[in-house]
């Protein structure tokens, strides 16, 4: 995690994740290279429980590096 933020019933979290393609991507072999790409995360609270997460990552930039899609 690289920061949270809370704000009335929100909590945003930005994540940094990092890691090499070990295993294969589909019908993509794994390419062995190092992986670093971000994701977001706004969870939405009622009564102290998680009832709602939007989720966002950098999907075509973890593609990119591990070969799947051309810069």
């Amino acid at each position: 995690m690289e920061d949270v933020v809370l704000a009335n019933d929100k909590v945003v979290a930005r994540l940094l994740f990092t890691g090499h393609n070990t295993g294969p991507f589909g019908s993509h072999p794994a390419s062995g290279k190092a992986i670093r790409f971000i994701a977001i995360d706004i969870l939405h609270i009622r009564d102290g429980k998680i009832y709602e997460d939007w989720h966002l990552e950098d999907n075509l930039s973890f593609q990119q590096q591990i070969g799947v899609v051309k810069p």
